[in-house]
């Protein structure tokens, strides 16, 4: 699901499973509402947020990627709203330089790499 140039899907109890690509992608100023989906077993990272790309997933679960859960390109911000992050094989979160997600609550089991350093970082 690719979500970009301004659009703004809203997805609720949804599943993405078993994609050969990202399950989510929101870049160029999408933006987007995710509610209660299961995103999992994606090759490539559960959801990749870039260039200005701002979207809200909410108690959603991030599952059994063979890559990160979530990676927050340069430029992406975005709000993760008590979701679990679990059991992918690279890390839960991959946050670069520049950009600037608000993660609240939920449950993140896997490590959290944030510019290039493993860890929670008072998450």
């Amino acid at each position: 699901l690719v979500s970009s140039h301004d659009s703004d899907p809203h997805l609720v109890a949804c599943v993405l499973s078993a994609g050969m690509g990202f399950g989510v992608q929101v870049t160029d100023q999408g933006r987007g509402l995710f509610e209660q989906c299961e995103i999992r077993d994606h090759v490539m990272a559960g959801a990749k947020i870039s260039r200005g790309g701002n979207p809200i997933f909410r108690r959603c679960q991030f599952t059994q990627g063979r890559d990160v859960g979530l990676f927050f390109a340069e430029g992406a911000r975005g709000i993760l709203d008590q979701c679990q992050v679990r059991g992918n094989a690279k890390g839960g979160i991959r946050i670069a330089p520049g950009a600037e997600p608000i993660i609240q609550g939920g449950r993140i089991t896997d490590p959290v790499q944030k510019e290039g350093k493993l860890g929670l970082f008072g998450l």
